[in-house]
C-alpha cells in the first residue's frame, strides 16, 4: 500500500480498521517481548519508547497514515508516562502476536499474521466493490440501449 491511495482504498482501510477497533475494544493484549514503540502523548507529542514485556494494551483507535497504512492506537491498562502506544500492523504482529489471530477469527480468515489478514480483508472488499461497480455499469448500458429513446436525439 503506497502513499497515493484511491479514496476508495483508504475509505476500505478505514472500514476494516474501524470494524477491528470496534470488535476487539476492551480485550487486553500482553506485550511479548521488550519491542521498541512510537508512544502518543497526552499533549500530542510522540517518542520512541521500550514497552515491557508482559505489559496490556488494549485497541483504542485506527487510523490511516501517511505511508498509506493503519496505524494502531493502544492504551496501557497501567498509567504510564504516554496515553498511547501507536502501531502499524507489522509492529503490531511483532509486540502483540495473538492480535493477529483475533482479527483472523473476526473476519473469518486463516492464519495469525495481522499484515496479512488486513491485506486479505481489504482485498477482499475491494474486489467486492469492484464487482459491484462494474454490474452497476452493465446495468446503466442494458438500460440504455433497452431505451426507445435512446439516440434519437
Amino acid at each position: 500500500m503506497a502513499r497515493n491511495l484511491t479514496p476508495e482504498a483508504k475509505r476500505i482501510m478505514e472500514e476494516v480498521a474501524a470494524e477491528i477497533v470496534e470488535k476487539l475494544k476492551g480485550e487486553f493484549y500482553e506485550v511479548d517481548g521488550v519491542p521498541m514503540a512510537t508512544v502518543k502523548y497526552e499533549a500530542g507529542n510522540f517518542k520512541k519508547k521500550t514497552l515491557m514485556a508482559g505489559w496490556l494494551f488494549q485497541l483504542e483507535y485506527a487510523y490511516v497514515g501517511a505511508m498509506g497504512k493503519i496505524v494502531f492506537g493502544l492504551s496501557p491498562e497501567d498509567a504510564q508516562e504516554y496515553k498511547f502506544a501507536e502501531m502499524n500492523p507489522k509492529e503490531v504482529d511483532s509486540a502483540f502476536p495473538l492480535i493477529g489471530g483475533a482479527v483472523a477469527t473476526l473476519f473469518g480468515h486463516e492464519g495469525e499474521n495481522l499484515q496479512i489478514v488486513l491485506e486479505q480483508e481489504i482485498a477482499k472488499r475491494a474486489d467486492v466493490l469492484a464487482r459491484a461497480e462494474e454490474m452497476e455499469k452493465k446495468q446503466t448500458e442494458m438500460a440504455l440501449q433497452n431505451n426507445e429513446l435512446f439516440g434519437a436525439f
